[in-house]
């Protein structure tokens, strides 16, 4: 024996009143477990006693504790065996086994603990992955809407700017693959309809060119050729010939179309013809002149006959209305235009020069194309509305013509 009679005797107590347990008996700790009870005095037949090492508790409870966190206690009665002091934070889980063993363990605070760390990282992570998505989100969106967006609004500003025709050449197979595709279209049709309507300008233009070559002024003309006859019956034979050479170089130059532009040398040697046979005609009473340019400007290329109808113009209010009539025509060169000025000094009222420029702007002629208005549709049909004929007031207290021609990248187009 492990243990004494007083032992036994309360062995045999415990069997009595249940049928196992464990107690502690002076300091000892045992498991016990009654079977075969005599009925009549309640005497268990056999009574198995194991007893329990103090130590393997302990060490037990240890393993417990590092295996599952928390505080832990052992008591056997009153005693604790592991040397623990409980925790009084968190929920106590209490186990009593037999009568005098109780198990307390106090672990919940630090499962708490464990389950907000464990929380904690997974908010953590959850709050980067919702990030990352977001940023995908963000990405896709801009590539979905906002890039498409962007390359509509740029197609619209270049045929704001003038460039029809343009084309975007993203591909996407969704709603805005289909507004490309409509898109483009509608750039090519306008493009189309463009070109078809300058060339219809064009081509009215250059029929309207054609007609006022067909209209010699039948005033110059049968004024020219009594001149003529004047002449020859005045046997002045010289000044005959060289009328008849200016008015076959005038002749000339008029039914000349080429390509219907030519320099502006040629076009001021033209005028100086016209010029030659009025002066012929008016004598002293007409001073005209053209002032010399630099060979830049002679060089530029211009539309064919458009300084003449304005020379006639001034006539139109010099003549006979002036004892010394005076028209001067000059050219001036810049680096951004090319202008040409007609002055006189005739008798012209604003409210005339006023009506010059209406006339100008009217979409509507009226009637038949004057031979001003026929300048100023052609100067803006090849250089532009910036371009045009404008009417002032001359220094000279007549009226001021000036063409407008704006240069291309630093020079007049050639054609």
């Amino acid at each position: 024996g492990f243990y004494d009679e007083e032992a036994e005797s309360t062995f045999l107590d415990i069997a009595k009143n249940c049928s196992g347990g464990i107690v502690s008996i002076n300091g000892d700790i045992y498991l016990l477990q009654a079977d075969s009870y005599i009925s009549e005095n309640n005497i268990p037949n056999a009574i198995i006693v194991v007893r329990l090492s103090r130590s393997k508790l302990k060490t037990a409870v240890k393993e417990f504790t590092m295996a599952n966190g928390g505080e832990t206690e052992l008591y056997i009665g009153d005693n604790l065996i592991n040397d623990k002091t409980v925790n009084s934070r968190g929920v106590q889980l209490s186990i009593a086994v037999g009568s005098d063993l109780k198990f307390i363990w106090s672990g919940a605070d630090t499962i708490y603990k464990r389950k907000m760390s464990v929380t904690n990282l997974s908010f953590s992570m959850l709050t980067v992955v919702l990030i990352c998505i977001l940023i995908a989100f963000m990405i896709y969106v801009s590539k979905l809407i906002n890039r498409p967006l962007v390359s509509l609004v740029d197609a619209f500003s270049a045929i704001e700017d003038g460039k029809f025709g343009y084309l975007i050449s993203d591909t996407a197979l969704d709603e805005f693959g289909y507004i490309y595709d409509s898109f483009n279209k509608m750039s090519a049709q306008l493009e189309s309809e463009i070109a078809n309507r300058i060339e219809q300008r064009v081509e009215l233009q250059n029929a309207q060119f054609k007609e006022l070559q067909a209209q010699i002024n039948p005033h110059f003309m049968y004024n020219t050729l009594f001149l003529l006859k004047y002449l020859l019956n005045r046997e002045k034979v010289e000044s005959a010939c060289d009328l008849c050479e200016y008015l076959g170089n005038y002749f000339r130059y008029t039914c000349h179309t080429k390509s219907g532009y030519v320099t502006v040398g040629e076009e001021l040697e033209h005028i100086r013809n016209y010029l030659n046979i009025q002066k012929m005609r008016f004598g002293d009473g007409l001073d005209a002149e053209t002032e010399a340019i630099s060979e830049e400007a002679q060089s530029a290329i211009i539309p064919q006959l458009i300084i003449q109808p304005l020379v006639e113009n001034a006539f139109k209010y010099v003549v006979d209305k002036k004892s010394m009539s005076f028209v001067r025509i000059s050219v001036e060169k810049t680096e951004e235009r090319l202008t040409i000025y007609v002055a006189d000094n005739g008798n012209i009222t604003d409210e005339q020069i006023a009506g010059l420029n209406e006339r100008l702007k009217s979409k509507d002629a009226g009637g038949r194309i004057t031979a001003t208005m026929n300048i100023d549709r052609r100067v803006k049909l090849k250089y532009g509305e910036k371009s045009g004929l404008t009417f002032s007031r001359s220094e000279f207290g007549g009226l001021l013509a000036s063409i407008h021609i704006y240069c291309e990248n630093g020079g007049i187009a050639n054609v």
